[in-house]
């Protein structure tokens, strides 16, 4: 009787504190046992999502050099963009 009350309070604290690394891993041989039933499912999913974090790197690793990090100017703030139109009768023909 006082197991089952142990067992519950074993439950209840585990449910409080959230999952633990340990308990994250403690299905592991599980997984991994019946992984071995059908290997070539199983490498196609490991490499199917080694794909995808592979693109995922490749991707922020672009937006991160391109957009996320700051110009490798002193005062890169103060760089603008000059522009020149030119207005002729010759092009306003041209587009009409």
């Amino acid at each position: 009787m006082s197991s089952v009350r142990i067992d519950g309070a074993k439950d209840d604290c585990r449910q409080a504190r959230g999952v633990s690394f340990i308990d994250a891993w403690s299905g592991f041989p599980l997984h991994v046992a019946s992984a071995a039933p059908s290997p070539g499912f199983a490498l196609l999913c490991i490499g199917i999502m080694s794909v995808g974090i592979g693109a995922n790197t490749a991707v922020f690793s672009a937006v991160n050099a391109v957009l996320l990090k700051p110009l490798p100017y002193r005062e890169a703030r103060r760089i603008v963009t000059l522009s020149n139109v030119v207005k002729s009768p010759a092009l306003n023909a041209l587009r009409s």
